[in-house]
């Protein structure tokens, strides 16, 4: 956890020996990932192209930009216009091997290669539930599952159009807009790639996006650090402006069931506030933002599984637990049965310019 904040501090508050330390490991890691794009910008490494139109979602730097929720936005907008949406998505600390893979559908998984052990796929859990009438295919090797899956499953190819989640670096897979997702208080973090600060690649990387999304723009008043260099590099590009917003909280059945509650009736519940998200505090703010005060807090690393150990700790002086919906469809199973009640606190995305539509319109007509 320590190590994890360091990446994300400024250079000024960072860990002398961290610097010291990372320096060299992040400077490796830079041109390596330099020299991999170069590869395939210059098509020395092909980039293989799917049955259909493909929109890449994704960012620069360490999780927490709000991909999951533009990625649903997007799905229903395709779906709206009678496409078949696909959503190809890694699968980050979901227990799947290399070569396999698996597919969700309205929540449950219909195709695969897995023989056994559960999935802990959080994003894809998420998405599927969101959006019952779309397949998620979960698995590393995207454009090999998917291409199986095709195969597989007898689907108009005519009315496909991909979404590649967290695709902005896997450039195996050609896509056809290239969307990234920039955080708004914190465009580029400290300006280091990875482990000296929480870049995947060097901030040139953004001049490949098509469109350029700045995400949580109605929580800052003006953007943060980096900010005019991504303009300056993603001049003439399409750049839209994305509010993020607390949405509706639901209480979790002993059925697994989720029923709307209105934050006024949680008032005076005693509540634990509890997420694994790369940035926990945004979490924790909106809590707050919605009428509620948390008695207690308690935060993972990102994607971590919680730990029922330390939250039974936690219950001793709490009444209920409220956590957010991507934590919440990690595993569900693991909520079933806690001595105290379980809440979700959504999160919804508000996108008001209408050169977003037209882009994906002129995309899906053409």
């Amino acid at each position: 956890m320590e190590l994890q904040k360091q990446v994300y501090k400024e250079k000024s508050e960072q860990n002398i020996l961290f610097r010291m330390v990372a320096y060299l490991p992040s400077k490796i890691f830079e041109g390596m990932a330099r020299l991999r794009s170069a590869l395939y910008q210059r098509n020395f490494l092909p980039s293989r192209k799917l049955p259909g139109k493909c929109i890449s979602i994704g960012n620069i730097s360490l999780g927490g930009t709000g991909k999951t929720p533009l990625v649903i936005e997007i799905a229903k907008f395709l779906e709206l216009h009678k496409k078949q949406v696909l959503i190809l998505t890694r699968g980050y600390k979901s227990g799947l091997a290399d070569g396999e893979f698996v597919v969700f559908n309205n929540g449950r998984i219909c195709a695969g290669n897995r023989k056994s052990g559960h999935v802990y796929a959080d994003e894809a859990m998420l998405q599927s539930k969101k959006l019952p009438n779309a397949y998620i295919v979960v698995g590393a090797k995207r454009f090999e599952a998917t291409q199986q899956f095709l195969s597989e499953y007898d689907l108009n190819l005519d009315k496909l159009v991909f979404i590649l989640d967290d695709g902005y670096q896997h450039q195996k897979i050609y896509r056809d807009l290239n969307i990234l997702l920039v955080d708004s208080s914190t465009p580029l973090g400290n300006g280091e790639v990875l482990p000296l600060g929480p870049l995947r690649e060097p901030v040139d990387a953004v001049s490949r996006c098509d469109m350029l999304v700045w995400t949580r723009a109605n929580l800052v008043v003006k953007r943060g650090y980096g900010s005019q260099l991504i303009e300056g590099l993603t001049e003439g590009k399409v750049s839209i402006k994305a509010d993020f917003v607390e949405g509706k909280i639901f209480e979790v059945s002993k059925e697994g069931l989720l029923n709307e509650v209105l934050a006024n009736d949680l008032g005076k519940i005693n509540l634990l506030a509890v997420t694994a998200i790369a940035h926990p505090n945004r979490f924790f703010d909106s809590v707050r933002k919605v009428g509620l005060q948390a008695k207690d807090e308690l935060c993972f690393l990102d994607h971590q599984r919680f730990d029922l150990d330390l939250l039974t700790v936690k219950f001793s002086h709490c009444d209920a637990l409220i956590t957010t919906a991507k934590d919440y469809w990690r595993d569900p199973k693991l909520f079933e049965g806690l001595p105290i009640s379980v809440f979700i606190l959504d999160l919804k995305i508000e996108i008001s310019d209408a050169k977003f539509e037209k882009a994906l319109l002129d995309l899906i007509t053409l």
